[in-house]
């Protein structure tokens, strides 16, 4: 399988979720020592291909996701994209919330608002436009175009979104209507990820660039760290509050990995086949 997200469930680091060309996947974890190890098999969830390109997991544990149905649910008259969906049994059921058929997302970030409503940024990459939701995936507003490698929601100011391209890191301070870019950071960003906010969480962000070189800072506008190095080309990064500190899950083309040192180390938690981002 090739991921496109790795997601855990707040208050529960029992599994890693991974979404894939052939649907989600639970991954077994035991997070009982320094950092985290396998604990079991893989779980195709629902055995459901579904071809999940977009995801990621709210700050209540609600999953939503993008993509394609499984081949088996979809016919000629069945939309050929999700729009946005969203699953409170961890990927078992789905149900459409908005965009049915007209969006296909490549990457979903969240975040809280100040009033309590749910700030979901999406990046439709039919389009290569930036789109907001300010009210937890319903209604949709259009904002930059950029051909965007990826984007990730500031946790502390969801009005902030950073975004990775081919021509350097970019800002927006206005939830991705408007893009500049940012100044100090590392050339060649391919991923980037803000940390999940938790009790001992530091903020602050994390990058790999085009070599798998990992990249990280306590404020957006540096010093930058270069730490460890993935093995392979990276295609997935998710950076939690772990009870070791923050932690880091990267997927590349070797497999799902997880690490407590910035990447200096990184424990294999499952294989994965060859493939390219997309």
């Amino acid at each position: 399988m090739h991921v496109h997200g790795l997601a855990v469930v707040p208050d529960d680091p029992s599994a890693v979720y991974a979404a894939a060309h052939s649907g989600v996947w639970r991954i077994p974890v035991d997070t009982t020592g320094s950092t985290w190890v396998p604990s079991g098999e893989p779980e195709q969830i629902a055995d459901r291909d579904q071809d999940t390109m977009g995801f990621t997991v709210t700050g209540t544990g609600t999953f939503l996701a993008s993509g394609h149905p499984d081949p088996t649910e979809h016919t000629a008259t069945t939309a050929p994209h999700l729009g946005l969906v969203s699953s409170d049994d961890r990927a078992r059921t789905w149900r459409t919330l908005a965009l049915e058929g007209q969006v296909d997302f490549h990457d979903l970030e969240t975040a809280p608002l100040p009033g309590g409503a749910l700030r979901v940024l999406g990046y439709d990459a039919t389009r290569g436009v930036v789109m907001t939701s300010d009210d937890g995936g319903a209604t949709w507003r259009d904002g930059a175009t950029l051909q965007a490698r990826d984007l990730t929601l500031d946790p502390r100011d969801p009005a902030v979104v950073y975004a990775t391209t081919a021509e350097g890191t970019m800002i927006s301070t206005d939830a991705g209507a408007t893009f500049a870019p940012l100044g100090g950071t590392p050339s060649g960003l391919l991923l980037i990820d803000a940390e999940t906010p938790g009790q001992d969480a530091s903020g602050g962000l994390t990058g790999i660039d085009v070599e798998g070189r990992v990249w990280t800072t306590e404020e957006p506008q540096g010093p930058w760290t270069g730490s460890g190095r993935v093995a392979g080309a990276p295609a997935a990064l998710t950076v939690v509050d772990g009870s070791a500190g923050r932690l880091l899950l990267v997927a590349d083309h070797t497999g799902v990995h997880a690490s407590t040192d910035g990447g200096e180390t990184l424990q294999q938690l499952t294989a994965t086949g060859p493939g390219e981002h997309s």
